[in-house]
This record gives structure tokens, C-alpha cells and sequence, in this order.
């Protein structure tokens, strides 16, 4: 049984504190702004996406796909993808976070881009962060 999507999000960083077994999360984005000036061939040095699963039994592999909205292509241009995270689901009430880190993220134009969770290369239902990208002020 696949796992459910609670919740996925782009952040500026997200940090495991052992003393409290939790995650803290820093800055979540809905929407980046190109520097002052462009509108195209922008990047991010890094972002983390911080999600939550639950309701899965089993052993599973997951990635994110970042993806660009073109409307000629009904799934978008695959702009890049993270690391592979290979977890164990032993009890369906477990609740698995994980984070990604994505290293020079690109942007190469404004639009709507989407993070995509993958298990198995697949996408999972609700399991997707939406991320508008816009021109630099003052172009």
C-alpha cells in the first residue's frame, strides 16, 4: 500500500534537532523573486523540501522531480530531480518525515514550477509544492 501525502513544502532549510527528535523549518516559499533586473537564466544555490507520509507499509523509494509548467507539455520539462530517500513503512499508523536538499536549482524562466514527490519514479497524489517564479523588480 502506497503511503499518503500529509503535506510537502519548498523551505530555505530544514534542521534535525536530536535533543527534540523534531524538525525545524526555515522560511517556507510560495514564491521566488528574480534578482533586480532579470527574467531569465535564474538559480538557486539550494532549497530544502520538507514532507510528511504516512499510512504505507512497506519498503518504498522516494525522490523529488522540480518541473516546469509548459503549455505544450501536459506534465512539464523536468528541470531536475533530489537525492533518493529508501525508507521502511513497518506500521500504518507511522508517520515518516523526510527532507530533500536540492543543490543549484534552476529557474530559467518565470512561470509556475512544481516539486514533485516520486515513489518509485512515480508521482504520488498530493504530493506536489507549487513555486512561482517572478521577474525582477524594476524590469
Amino acid at each position: 500500500m502506497l503511503p499518503i501525502v500529509r503535506f510537502i513544502f519548498a523551505c530555505d532549510a530544514a534542521i534535525y534537532d536530536l535533543a527534540s527528535s523534531k524538525w525545524s523549518i526555515t522560511s517556507p516559499w510560495h514564491t521566488v523573486r528574480m534578482p533586480r533586473g532579470v527574467t531569465k537564466g535564474h538559480g538557486q544555490e539550494e532549497l530544502w523540501l520538507y514532507a510528511q507520509l504516512a499510512d504505507g507499509l512497506g519498503e518504498f523509494e522516494f525522490g523529488v522531480e522540480l518541473r516546469y509548467f509548459e503549455p505544450t507539455k501536459s506534465n512539464g520539462l523536468v528541470l531536475g530531480r533530489s537525492q533518493v530517500e529508501r525508507p521502511v513503512f513497518s506500521h500504518k499508523l507511522e508517520v515518516h518525515e523526510f527532507v530533500f536538499k536540492m543543490s543549484r536549482v534552476p529557474f530559467p524562466r518565470t512561470g509556475q514550477y512544481d516539486f514533485r514527490l516520486t515513489c518509485r519514479g512515480q508521482p504520488l497524489e498530493n504530493g506536489i509544492a507549487f513555486l512561482d517564479v517572478l521577474p525582477g523588480r524594476g524590469t
